[in-house]
């Protein structure tokens, strides 16, 4: 008789309402909120979900593990087959000038299969997807954005701990259509994203993107808008 198959459970989303971006200004600036937040917000979340989807294409962590291990199994064998003499002189012969990999680079390859697979980009707690070491995940992402408005309009990073930045980027991340489920609800739920952004923020690829969006924060300062916006014809 045939085993049935388990079904996973998947845990329940949270039903809290979806705030507005006006809501996720007011998080982030409670007194004198910028007039002009608002919209670059919104303007913003395109970027935020390209991000989400970018990272859809990632394999999981647990599956890049296993791919590492089968390239580090492969440098072995080959390896071990190679060091034999006899081997090589068959298939050089057969290849007519077709020049075997060294050996040294074989066995680097395996060291370095066996390094990324117990790094700690793949080895961090919960089910994640194995994104490029100096890459930004889509919470992490959203976490960046919001660090950078609160820099620009406060000029300072606040704590990873801080419970308003927290709310704030909880609140941006559901209205730019990110999903929340139950069970994760804490004051500092978004606080490794800040540690993760704090890590990696001095990497080539994240100085280029908070210099854009400086730029773009600065532009809608000076505007009162967000720069996308068309001003309505008189």
């Amino acid at each position: 008789m045939a085993r049935k198959k388990p079904v996973e459970k998947r845990r329940p989303r949270c039903n809290t309402p979806k705030p507005s971006f006006l809501d996720v200004a007011r998080k982030i600036a409670p007194t004198e909120t910028p007039t002009w937040l608002p919209s670059l917000l919104d303007w913003w979340s395109a970027g935020l979900q390209t991000a989400r989807a970018a990272e859809m294409q990632w394999p999981m962590r647990s599956d890049m593990k296993k791919s590492l291990a089968k390239i580090q199994a492969a440098s072995d064998c080959l390896q071990k087959s190679l060091a034999d003499a006899r081997i090589r002189v068959f298939i050089e012969a057969e290849g007519r000038g077709f020049r075997l990999p060294d050996l040294y680079q074989l066995q680097r390859l395996s060291e370095l299969s066996a390094a990324a697979a117990n790094s700690k980009f793949l080895n961090g707690a919960g089910r994640a997807r194995a994104t490029k070491p100096d890459n930004l995940s889509a919470r992490q992402y959203c976490a960046a954005q919001v660090i950078t408005i609160w820099d620009f309009l406060y000029g300072a990073v606040p704590a990873p701990r801080n419970p308003t930045l927290d709310a704030a980027t909880d609140a941006y991340w559901l209205a730019s259509g990110g999903e929340q489920r139950e069970k994760i609800e804490s004051d500092n739920r978004w606080r490794p994203h800040f540690t993760h952004f704090n890590t990696v923020k001095d990497s080539p690829a994240v100085v280029a993107l908070c210099k854009i969006w400086r730029r773009d924060l600065l532009q809608a300062k000076r505007a009162g808008r967000s720069p996308w916006r068309v001003p309505e014809l008189i």
